[in-house]
């Protein structure tokens, strides 16, 4: 009796070893400007060495325009991201990645970040965005000039006639 409850506590004790890695999930809105945020990827008591993280970031796009976002490893005593598997991806809502994130319009997008840390208390990483109105083409700038000028000829050509 006790080798068969014995048994059954090891295989749910190494179930949850094997699926120790750390999910977040979490919602920001991004407007116009930087948003910043320190992620912290904890060790899940019992884990004494390395293990992987999967954290999900839901970004509402609440306006259009150049969109930029960085992702740094903060090193530091206790907490330790391995370098070589340590990767993030931004997806729109249909699920695909989004190659070219500069200009986005309007709506929901995910970013995922994925990686292993053997810190002592886990791993750290800064994420920074930023939104920027898109800046206008240089032709709708000359086209304005080339105009503006036509109407001063004409004005001074007025005065002239007068």
């Amino acid at each position: 009796m006790f080798m068969h409850w014995f048994k059954k506590l090891s295989i749910v004790s190494a179930a949850l070893f094997a699926f120790a890695g750390h999910a977040n999930a979490t919602s920001l809105a991004l407007s116009y400007g930087t948003t910043d945020y320190l992620a912290t990827v904890n060790r899940d008591a019992g884990v004494e060495d390395a293990f992987t993280f999967s954290d999900i970031y839901d970004l509402d796009m609440q306006v259009a325009g150049n969109f930029s976002f960085l992702i740094t490893e903060i090193e530091d005593l206790s907490y330790n991201i391995i370098d070589e598997g340590f990767s993030y991806g931004l997806y729109d809502v249909d699920n695909n990645l989004v190659t070219t994130p500069s200009i986005l319009t309007p709506g929901l997008y995910q970013l995922r970040v994925t990686g292993s840390a053997d810190g002592f208390s886990g791993g750290q990483y800064y994420l920074s965005f930023n939104v920027t109105t898109p800046v206008p083409e240089p032709d709708l700038g000359l086209l304005m000039l080339a105009g503006l000028t036509m109407m001063g000829l004409v004005s001074l050509r007025k005065s002239h006639a007068a």
